[in-house]
């Protein structure tokens, strides 16, 4: 993997057509990783068990949103742990804004999620630094859109100011993946409490009884 250019037009297209075919194998699924190891914690904490679990184990690829001067030194981190290959994409230094081409930075996301979308990614799996818990009007609306069975707390929703609150907000608008959701014990440092509906559970048996009565 060439590590020199990981902007969106920079990656050569055989490895896009490459993580295609991995995203195919995982039935149309990725872990998305937001700037993991932007600050420096104790590596004992659940946090980082958990990522480097994903990292050597994950079962569907891995893509890794990095700082575009850090991914170099992430890569070294990755091969002395063992992980498996991941997919680098390169983003701001100081912000989680994708990086279309050297120098040229997107806030919308748009540029890297429509590549991943032709890439026939459809379920979307979401974990890194930082997540913070916060009142924010636009991630609760996305999410009780695309899942309304899940009983959420508008007053502890991940913040849109942080960098995976923000990259989940522009998946959950993007519109173009069935599901967009997080990984709680893969966020540092504050994770969202999700509890589904026992009613939603009630009403979906009775539509697909009436369905099959039809």
């Amino acid at each position: 993997m060439d590590l020199q250019d990981r902007s969106v037009e920079g990656i050569p297209l055989s490895e896009w057509r490459e993580l295609a075919e991995r995203i195919k194998t995982s039935g149309g699924k990725a872990l998305i990783l937001v700037h993991p190891f932007y600050t420096v914690i104790r590596e004992s904490l659940p946090y980082y068990r958990t990522v480097y679990a994903l990292l050597k184990r994950s079962k569907i690829p891995i893509v890794i949103l990095e700082s575009f001067d850090a991914i170099q030194r992430t890569a070294d981190r990755l091969s002395s742990i063992g992980a498996k290959p991941v997919f680098f994409v390169a983003t701001d230094s100081v912000d989680p804004r994708i990086m279309v081409s050297k120098g040229r930075f997107d806030s919308s996301m748009k540029p890297l999620f429509d590549r991943l979308q032709e890439a026939g990614l459809k379920s979307m799996i979401m974990g890194g630094m930082y997540s913070r818990l916060d009142q924010n009007d636009h991630i609760y609306q996305a999410e009780r859109e695309m899942y309304p069975h899940l009983k959420i707390d508008k007053r502890k929703v991940v913040s849109s100011f942080d960098c995976v609150g923000f990259t989940y907000l522009k998946a959950l608008k993007h519109g173009g993946f069935e599901k967009v959701r997080l990984a709680p014990n893969a966020l540092y440092p504050e994770k969202p409490v999700r509890e589904f509906n026992p009613l939603w559970r009630r009403e979906a048996r009775l539509r697909s009884l009436r369905n099959h009565i039809k």
